[in-house]
């Protein structure tokens, strides 16, 4: 099976559903690569997103089993300036599987002909638990499924409608506890073992150094954070932060756009370093101005005094 996008070409490779198990017609699921170069699979029913496995990042998918741990199938991403494409192949050829949409549900399931019994057996299915679901918590809510609550802020974010979290509605999200203002004072607060957030991003392949991507992301005020993904490069985000989950295992570093008042006097090293450096050194430029300044009057009392 392979998904993907020809950018030069403009053609797609995607996977439909069937109408219903016995109608092999179109139905109502597709199963489609993110043509915006960070690879990663989307589910749509119709036009809407309803399910995504988040980035690759070379070992799996978002947070889940790596990928060379499934003894039937071995997968290959190759992506450039001119196509991205994903590739799951058999392992073995001695035996039978199939990759599909459930007609159903949608949800893409990985079957195996059990000789046998004389059918196909369900030998994996990619979604799993409630944070599955499609942006389950809401813009920049972030899922825990080893919670009770699934839903929660990461920390620096304040449910946006509180009423509705109470009632354990957290569609509406949540909000930045402080405002940004694109001040050089605003830091970036890491958060790991994230999926990825979608939404508005823009990746930049040539770049895979932390600290230039910061950069990248601090020179822009529409940039809320970015994150080196092991596989695409410098990703940065702006605006509302979609469909994030924390896992268990796996998962990628992500970095948020904070106001300075919530890193506290110990939060921000680098910030705080340059700020003790100006410090000193300006400290430095004031005594040495004071000295040549006393110096200078001494030297005009004796010359007038000698005259």
């Amino acid at each position: 099976m392979t998904l993907g996008w020809d950018y030069v070409n403009g053609r797609s490779l995607n996977l439909t559903s069937w109408s219903s198990p016995q109608d092999p017609s179109s139905g109502n699921f597709t199963y489609a690569l993110d043509p915006r170069l960070l690879p990663q699979v989307l589910l749509f029913k119709g036009q809407d997103i309803v399910f995504r496995d988040g980035p690759y990042d070379g070992v799996r998918l978002g947070g889940a089993r790596p990928l060379k741990d499934y003894a039937v199938f071995r997968p290959n991403y190759n992506v450039n300036d001119t196509h991205v494409y994903a590739t799951f192949s058999n392992v073995d050829n001695s035996t039978a599987n199939m990759f599909r949409l459930n007609p159903s549900s949608g949800s893409p399931e990985l079957l195996r002909w059990n000789q046998g019994r004389g059918e196909w057996v369900n030998v994996y299915s990619v979604q799993k638990d409630e944070c599955d679901t499609y942006e389950r918590c809401g813009p920049n809510g972030l899922c825990d499924s080893s919670q009770n609550r699934v839903c929660e802020c990461p920390t620096g974010f304040v449910p946006k409608v509180p009423e509705e979290w109470d009632q354990i509605d957290s569609s509406g999200g949540c909000v930045l506890k402080t405002r940004l203002n694109c001040s050089a004072s605003e830091g970036f607060k890491k958060f790991s073992g994230l999926k990825l957030p979608y939404g508005e991003f823009s990746v930049n392949w040539t770049v895979v150094r932390n600290d230039e991507c910061e950069l990248i992301c601090r020179r822009n005020c529409s940039c809320v954070a970015y994150a080196v993904a092991r596989v695409g490069g410098c990703v940065v985000w702006s605006g509302d932060m979609l469909d994030m989950r924390l896992f268990s295992e796996g998962g990628q570093d992500l970095y948020i756009r904070m106001a300075a008042s919530e890193f506290g006097s110990h939060g921000n090293g680098k910030r705080t370093a340059v700020i003790i450096s100006v410090s000193v050194v300006s400290g430095f430029v004031v005594l040495f101005l004071v000295g040549w300044y006393i110096l200078r009057k001494r030297t005009s009392r004796r010359s007038s005094a000698s005259g």
